[in-house]
């Protein structure tokens, strides 16, 4: 039981805080038509779904087993959250706001979904 608590305990915690994806989803549902949203939530769910299956296959030991590998792969997560970042403000967040649906994406929107969802490393250690 105290296993469970702490387990509780920890998961809201986590998901008290929103994290990269949480604001993606939050963006793109708010600014976007629904072929974009869906392709958002495809890439969050595919994410996730990768991240938690390297976690189950041992990923969580290679990782506590290696600092460095750990270290570099929040280091990319980071960079790419740090590009997104850069690119919002110097397109002034248009690249947020659709005048038409069909102007996004829905493969790039996926991309980037899944991207930012599976190096998330509030996710990853949270799996693991």
């Amino acid at each position: 039981m105290d296993r469970y608590l702490a387990f509780v305990l920890a998961s809201a915690l986590v998901l008290a805080i929103p994290g990269p994806t949480i604001l993606l989803v939050v963006t793109r549902s708010l600014n976007h038509g629904v072929s974009v949203r869906k392709a958002t939530v495809a890439g969050v769910v595919l994410g996730d779904l990768v991240a938690m299956t390297a976690a189950m296959l041992g990923a969580g030991a290679v990782l506590l087993a290696s600092a460095q590998l750990f270290l570099a792969l929040r280091v990319a997560g980071g960079l790419y959250l740090v590009w997104l970042g850069i690119r919002t403000w110097r397109t002034r967040g248009q690249q947020w706001t659709v005048r038409d649906a069909g102007d996004a994406n829905p493969r790039r929107v996926f991309g980037e979904s899944f991207a930012v969802t599976a190096t998330n490393p509030k996710s990853i250690a949270f799996f693991v």
